[in-house]
């Protein structure tokens, strides 16, 4: 009987091989779906998805209504030229970030709040 070639793979450390594959798959899939920047996915398991989205397009019109010229490294969104809506639901603050050179917003609104808002920047 003619044997194969002995140097190269066989089925065990192939399915051992493409196993390990798949767990550190899933295992980044849920890193990625529950470590987004500093923002809790759903803190209060009151809160709805559609709730979330709002409050997520919330903080990013917030952010695009920033501008790099307030001299501050804490801007109340009262201070800001934004809908009375959203500043009637909501409060919340803008932190300045060095590294980023950029702003993180924190929103605390009915029963939503980001990760790591903090009512010592409220004025």
């Amino acid at each position: 009987m003619i044997k194969l070639n002995q140097k190269g793979w066989g089925i065990l450390p192939f399915l051992i091989f493409m196993s390990v594959f798949f767990v550190s798959i899933l295992v980044v899939i849920y890193m990625i779906n529950n470590f987004d920047n500093k923002v809790s996915p759903r803190q209060n398991e009151e809160i709805s998805y559609t709730e979330y989205d709002t409050y997520k397009k919330y903080e990013r019109i917030i952010k695009k209504s920033l501008d790099k010229d307030f001299y501050s490294n804490v801007v109340n969104i009262s201070e800001l030229a934004i809908s009375n809506a959203i500043k009637s639901q909501c409060l919340g603050y803008a932190l300045y970030d060095d590294n980023k050179d950029d702003y993180d917003v924190y929103l605390k609104c009915n029963n939503y709040k980001t990760l790591g808002f903090s009512n010592d920047y409220l004025k």
